[in-house]
């Protein structure tokens, strides 16, 4: 009997391959065995060795395949021309293009890979009601602004096609001079549909003075999403993989020892983490300086 087949695709270059593995790893470890999951990584840089390291964690499982497309070749130059002036790769991006990279799909799953599974992905391709949508996500339970969070979609690739949705979104990174990313672009121009917030649990939101909001998701249902989640976010800059200590940092640990990229992780720590404290003191000397010179400016002035 021939399963449903789920189209998952992630985007990240080289210093996420060992991040990637943990997120395909996990996700393909609690997902339905039911359904057939056809994985899709793009990038502009991985190696040979990168792509087998990552073939081997997919090869585990019966259900799953997984194929590499290099976005630098594709044929995106016109969309790609004048694109904005700030430093946002190909691979952030991507998801951008979705629509004209999977021509034969009518619908796919996006993830970031700065993620770890702890549930059944193929809920969710299940779980958008409104009809018709553009994308599904799950928003923010911090601060004031209802903002989806771009990290985790269903994308409704024909309906985005048939309104020439992905066209807007280019046209918007062509003339883009706000700065905005990915993800305040999607946010700007349509309002994706929600998804049940267990399906994006920021690893913030376990600290003990984090405020989260209810108006969006009933008490209950975050109560819930946060006790079982099916997938955590690690948002901030201080990552499970470059700091001592961060939310929920036991549990990305565990999952990567299934991965096969333990010892590329024991060697590749310490950069991670010294690159993590030499931006941390670029910050706080930046902001020494802001106040000195607020100091002259006002109080010798």
């Amino acid at each position: 009997m021939k399963k449903n087949i789920i189209p998952v695709f992630f985007s990240f270059n080289r210093n996420y391959c060992i991040p990637g593995a943990v997120t395909i790893h996990s996700m393909l470890k609690y997902a339905d065995k039911n359904y057939f999951y056809r994985l899709y990584i793009l990038h502009t840089e991985l190696k040979n060795k990168d792509e087998q390291k990552l073939q081997k964690i997919v090869q585990l499982f019966n259900n799953a395949s997984l194929e590499f497309m290099n976005i630098s070749e594709c044929d995106l130059d016109a969309a790609w021309e004048n694109v904005t002036p700030y430093h946002y790769s190909r691979e952030t991006m991507s998801r951008l293009f979705a629509d004209m990279l999977f021509p034969q799909y009518n619908k796919i799953i996006y993830s970031d890979v700065d993620v770890v599974f702890l549930g059944d992905v193929s809920q969710a391709w299940f779980e958008p009601e409104k009809e018709p949508y553009y994308l599904a996500g799950v928003k923010h339970i911090t601060g004031k602004s209802d903002i989806t969070n771009a990290g985790f979609l269903v994308m409704n690739l024909k309906k985005i096609r048939e309104d020439r949705m992905g066209q807007q979104w280019r046209e918007v990174m062509k003339t883009n001079r706000q700065g905005w990313c990915d993800q305040d672009i999607i946010n700007a121009s349509c309002d994706p549909t929600l998804l049940p917030l267990r399906f994006n649990i920021c690893q913030i939101y376990y600290g003990t003075k984090t405020v989260l909001r209810t108006d969006i998701y009933s008490r209950e249902e975050v109560s819930d999403a946060m006790k079982k989640p099916v997938m955590i976010h690690y948002i901030t800059g201080e990552k499970p993989w470059n700091t001592v200590f961060s939310y929920k940092q036991k549990v990305w640990l565990k999952e990567l020892t299934g991965t096969g990229f333990v010892w590329n992780f024991i060697f590749c720590f310490p950069v991670w983490l010294l690159k993590l404290l030499r931006q941390k003191f670029k910050s706080l000397l930046k902001r020494k300086n802001i106040i000195r010179h607020l100091f002259r400016k006002y109080i010798f002035k």
